[in-house]
Formats: C-alpha cells, structure tokens, sequence
C-alpha cells in the first residue's frame, strides 16, 4: 500500500464504531498478523520443533520458558539449558537487532569502519562482528573437485594489521615488499579450482609436496586431470596419487594446450581474489583464511547471496567444550 492509501485509511479509522473498532483491534493481534523479527526467525529456524542438545547430541529435551527473546530448552540427559544460539558463533553477542544490517555489510564486502558506521556500532564491536560472522564461513568448502582440476598458487604480503612491537618497521594502507618474487615477505595461497566453479584454497606454511598433499589429496577425484605449472609439489603429489597430470610450461610461454587445457580459471580466480582485497588495505595474515571463506562464498553465491543466507551460515553449530 503506497502512503497516500495509508493516510486515507488512517483518517477513515475515526468514523468506526466501536464493535468495527473492537473487531479490526482482534483481527490485528491475531497470530497470522504477526511481525516476526528474521533474525529471530533464522535463529529459532535452526532448532525448529525437535532440538538436539548441542553438547551431548541427545535429543531427550523438555522446553524451559523463554530468555532474551528466544526460546529455552533443557536437557534430560545432561540436565544442560540451552537456545538456539548456543554453540553458534555467535552465541555471547548483544545487539542482536544489527545482526541482519551487518550481515548485509558481509554480502556487500564493506570494510570494517564502513560496516561499524552502517550499523551505528564501534569500528571494534565491528571487527569482533566480523570474524565471528566469518568463523564458519571458512567451511564452506566442496567435498570433491572432479573433471580437470586447476591448481595454482598466489602471495600475499605478509601482514600483522592491527598487532603491536612488530618485528620491523610499520607499513601503511597494504604497504609494499622490499624485493620483488617470492621471499620470506609474502604468504602461499594454493587456489584449485574444477571447471564447474567449486573453489578451494588454504595459506600453506611452506610449498613442499607434503603440504600440498594434504590440501589436494582429500578433495582431488582419483579420476580427475590435475593441470598445473608443473612445480615439483604437484608433480610429487600427482604421482602420489596416480592422477594425470598436465603441465603447462608458462616460463616457455606455454598458456594453453588445445581448447581444455589451461590455468585461465584459477588465475582469473586470483585476479578477482586480489582485486576484492585491494579496498581492505592489506589483509592481517592471521586472519587470512577467513577472508579467502568469505571470497569463496560471494563467489559462489554471486548476486543470489542474501543476509539470511549469510546468517544461516553463521548459525551452523560448532564445538562446544562440555
């Protein structure tokens, strides 16, 4: 309803009777009528009508009231209260209210002090916001890459944003390395990537063949083409495994091999990789892998990513120490 047919409906309201008014009154606070909080919604949506204790996995459990909104459940084995936010990232955080603004700040990539200001919270509040909300996303990885699987890596200068008494002198806004290549300034990222889009990355703390085994071995399909730029890891760790391997000789100018082999899909990966990161100004290396999670999400998800899309993968449980 457009504001001018509200306003005409507001000022008809006085000419209602007394029954019409006490009927309209009923007809408003009847349950179908209700306007539910989403992010109430997303939460309790997790539990749904048969809740698991979320720290002993028993599903013998009685309801217990209400607190802070939410409902309340105890369990008959443990004897353990819990909500819905239990076991959650979030689990402990206030401002529930903000929660969707900021999950749509995640959608949006915008930085810390933007999303702090979008938000009306502290730029802290928002940086703690930040990897709460990123904590799970890092899981959001395939299980199998299948058909021909790109494998490349990329660097990153390495960073302590936001640390104290560093070991050198402060670089600002990103900042730049002494020397150009590869150097104990920079930080392996090994990106593979199959030909239907499915990503996965990890910061290696060195690029050997034992590392890039245990990145590549669990999520390789044993039938799979590896193609890469034939460094000795990936030779080792295709032989390992028995995969074909393909190797472009980039150095000889090599970029593709008829029509399907080639590394434009891991390298176009990178590129955009990179050019998202640039806004941020430098990335905290210990906080690396959580910013690689939320890039494979937006790029997944493209323009279908929404905030309760967000917030339902923030509210995925995890580890509870009982």
């Amino acid at each position: 309803m457009d504001q001018i047919r509200f306003e005409q409906l507001l000022r008809d309201l006085a000419s209602l009777s007394p029954s019409q008014r006490k009927d309209l009154q009923t007809h408003l606070l009847s349950p179908s009528l209700e306007v539910r909080d989403p992010v109430v919604d997303a939460i309790e949506s997790r539990v749904g009508d048969h809740p698991v204790c979320p720290r002993c996995g028993s599903d013998f459990i009685g309801k217990w009231g209400h607190a802070g909104g939410l409902r309340r459940f105890r369990c008959g084995d443990c004897h353990r209260t819990f909500n819905a936010l239990t076991g959650t990232p979030l689990a402990g955080l206030r401002k529930r209210e903000r929660w969707e603004s900021y999950a749509s700040c995640v959608q949006n990539s915008r930085t810390v002090r933007a999303s702090g200001k979008d938000c009306g919270v502290h730029r802290n509040t928002a940086f703690r916001w930040r990897h709460r909300f990123l904590a799970q996303v890092d899981l959001n990885r395939p299980d199998r890459l299948e058909g021909i699987v790109e494998a490349d890596e990329t660097f990153f200068l390495e960073s302590r944003k936001g640390q104290k008494n560093l070991p050198r002198k402060a670089r600002h806004r990103g900042g730049k390395a002494l020397r150009p290549g590869r150097s104990r300034e920079q930080v392996i990222v090994l990106v593979a990537r199959d030909r239907a889009g499915l990503t996965t990355d990890s910061v290696l703390p060195s690029f050997d063949a034992r590392t890039v085994e245990s990145m590549l071995g669990p999520v390789v399909a044993e039938d799979a083409v590896l193609c890469t730029d034939g460094a000795k890891p990936y030779a080792a760790f295709a032989n390992k495994a028995g995969l074909r391997h393909e190797v472009l000789n980039q150095s000889a100018g090599e970029r593709t091999r008829g029509r399907t082999m080639h590394l434009q899909n891991v390298n176009g990966y990178h590129s955009r990789l990179k050019e998202w990161i640039r806004p941020f100004h430098g990335v905290s290396t210990r906080w690396l892998p959580n910013d690689l999670g939320w890039r494979r999400m937006l790029d997944r998800k493209g323009k279908a990513l929404t905030p309760r899309m967000v917030l339902d993968w923030v509210l995925r449980p995890s580890t509870i120490n009982v």
